[in-house]
């Protein structure tokens, strides 16, 4: 027989639980909210960098394919390996397309030479 002076042990443990239950529940709103957050600032920062050294070094190269320019070449070593004596030559290089264009011309201007079969 129940006493009017007793712990309502029913009601505590039930408040428990629906503790830990809500309990439960903020922590996974919070973690998702701070998920959701850290994935929002790493997209802005994507969309928002620049590869500025590497947009340096391309537009270099670029510029460097893309004009006139002279080129000084070392002589080739001869056969012992050592230098010939010889002057550096100076060469002037010219665009990707313009020496694709002088190839073009050239190879189009050849005569069409035939291989005979089972030659």
């Amino acid at each position: 027989m129940a006493r009017y002076d007793d712990l309502p042990t029913n009601m505590i443990a039930y408040a428990a639980v629906i503790s830990c239950l809500l309990l439960i529940a903020i922590i996974q709103a919070t973690q998702a909210l701070c998920f959701n957050m850290v994935n929002t600032a790493q997209e802005q920062k994507l969309q928002s960098s620049e590869y500025t050294t590497s947009k340096a070094v391309i537009s270099e190269q670029l510029a460097s394919i893309n004009g006139y320019k002279k080129v000084s070449v070392p002589p080739e070593a001869g056969p012992d390996g050592k230098p010939t004596g010889e002057a550096p030559k100076t060469l002037l290089q010219i665009p990707v397309d313009r020496a694709i264009d002088l190839i073009l011309k050239e190879n189009n201007s050849k005569p069409a030479t035939s291989v005979a079969p089972g030659a």
